[in-house]
């Protein structure tokens, strides 16, 4: 299991570090770059395309992962398939549909930072896409949470909460090192819980995604010399928030237990603290402080 998770961080991490290296400099050639100005803090124009780099080092291993079992399913595997990973071909070709949902939704995601990162887009125009594309996911793959409440609540409480933190990392995404640094952190506690109540493919995707991740931030730690844009950061929000709901938080041997549905919000405080001080900003221009008369 070890061997496993560690493939899993390192392939993506090895492809997202080469495909940052080489943006880098092609997205100068581009004019692929984000200016300063207004409230950006960077003094020299500095290369986009970073996400472009992250969603190649976690797409491509996953679909490699999807044609792989999906070819050895049925099938007695090769000797040099190692044996544990051969234990967990059924599992991963029983979630392939789920799966290349996922995947076409982080597409989405993607191209709409893309087109976002070239001519800034409205919210109006974003957040409609990004509730079309997690309602989907949703509705149609039956991809929720909280469904002791019921099909439809359950939906729109999920629906709000993947948007809700795929637009959380979108905004936190204003520092060098800052947005890649929380979904590395919060990856890692979402993958170590889904290992404690047994899960396996989930974990095993969220290393993916925390090894794509880690291989941008090389070259994203300040003094930062590529961002990832939106075309990055909805994406790996998006993802963190769909794995968030895929992850089982309540250990099985103690009964199924409402408050588990609170350990995302907790290790996911920051970034929704941030998010709603921006949507709803608190003044304190009318408060005053006591005089204090020596």
């Amino acid at each position: 299991m070890v061997w496993l998770l560690c493939g899993c961080l390192l392939g993506p991490f090895v492809l997202s570090a080469a495909g940052t290296h080489w943006m880098r400099r092609r997205a100068v050639r581009w004019g692929f770059v984000d200016r300063p100005g207004g409230h950006k803090q960077h003094v020299h124009p500095t290369p986009l395309g970073g996400g472009v780099a992250i969603v190649a080092g976690l797409i491509l291993p996953l679909l490699a992962v999807l044609i792989v079992a999906g070819l050895l399913r049925g099938v007695p595997p090769p000797p040099w398939v190692p044996a544990f990973v051969t234990v967990h071909l059924g599992g991963v070709a029983a979630k392939t549909p789920v799966v290349l949902a996922v995947i076409a939704g982080a597409l989405v995601m993607h191209l709409l930072g893309l087109v976002d990162d070239v001519r800034p887009l409205s919210a109006g125009v974003k957040l409609p896409v990004q509730i079309v594309v997690v309602g989907v996911l949703v509705v149609g793959f039956g991809v929720r949470s909280m469904v002791h409440l019921g099909p439809v609540v359950a939906s729109v409480l999920t629906i709000l909460w993947i948007v809700g933190v795929t637009n959380a990392l979108n905004l936190m995404d204003n520092m060098d090192g800052l947005a890649g640094g929380v979904v590395c952190i919060a990856g890692g506690i979402f993958a170590a819980a889904a290992l404690r109540t047994g899960q396996i493919f989930v974990p095993a995707v969220t290393c993916m995604l925390v090894g794509a991740v880690a291989g941008f931030l090389v070259f994203n730690f300040p003094p930062a010399s590529i961002f990832m844009g939106d075309s990055g950061s909805l994406v790996v929000g998006y993802m963190l928030g769909v794995l968030t709901v895929l992850t089982t938080f309540v250990d099985p041997q103690y009964g199924p237990k409402p408050y588990g549905v609170l350990a995302p919000v907790l290790v996911l405080a920051v970034p929704i603290y941030d998010t709603l001080s921006v949507v709803w900003p608190v003044s304190y221009t009318h408060l005053t402080l006591p005089t204090i008369y020596s």
